[in-house]
C-alpha cells in the first residue's frame, strides 16, 4: 500500500489495499459507466462522495494516486479522462 501526501494529511491508497475513499471513488466511476477515453466532470464524483462523508482532501489524494498510476488524467473544464481499465476494488 502506498502513502500519498496531500496538504498536511497522509492518505493511504493503492490498488492492492484500497482505502475506503478509493473504493467509494471507483464505485462511483463504475456507476457513471466510466470507460477509457471518456471524460467525467469532477463535480459528478466529488459532490456525491462529499455527501457520503468523504473529505475533499481524501478524494483529491485518490485522484492524484490514480493519475500517478496512469488510470486517469486531469483535463480542462474540471474533468478527468479515463485512460485505461479501472482497478478492481
Amino acid at each position: 500500500m502506498a502513502l500519498e501526501q496531500f496538504g498536511q494529511k497522509a492518505v493511504e491508497h493503492g490498488v492492492d489495499g484500497c482505502s475506503e475513499t478509493e473504493i467509494a471513488l471507483l464505485t462511483r466511476l463504475r456507476a457513471l459507466k466510466a470507460k477509457p477515453e471518456m471524460a467525467i466532470n469532477l463535480f459528478d464524483l466529488g459532490v456525491p462522495l462529499n455527501a457520503d462523508g468523504f473529505s475533499q482532501d481524501k478524494i483529491m489524494a485518490v485522484h492524484l494516486a490514480l493519475e500517478q498510476e496512469k488510470v486517469i488524467a486531469f483535463g480542462p473544464d474540471n474533468r478527468i479522462s479515463i485512460l485505461g481499465k479501472l482497478p478492481e476494488s
